[in-house]
């Protein structure tokens, strides 16, 4: 089955990409979004340097990791 790629909202995106670096583990969250792993990869590689410096604000620290 293939997924149309505007079927999930830029918020959704943003918060299943933060669920794969809090969890650390993008298979894991991919099952139990029922979103496939390659989809998951995919928002992780485009929201990259957002999330960066999300975590890095929660995190207390101001270096941006890349």
């Amino acid at each position: 089955m293939r997924y149309a790629e505007n079927q999930y909202n830029e918020n959704f995106k943003k918060y299943a990409v933060f669920l794969t670096y809090k969890e650390n583990n993008i298979l894991k969250v991919s099952c139990e979004l029922s979103i496939p792993y390659s989809r998951l990869y995919k928002w992780r590689k485009d929201y990259s340097s957002q999330m960066s410096l999300i975590l890095n604000k929660i995190n207390g620290t101001t270096k941006v990791k890349e």
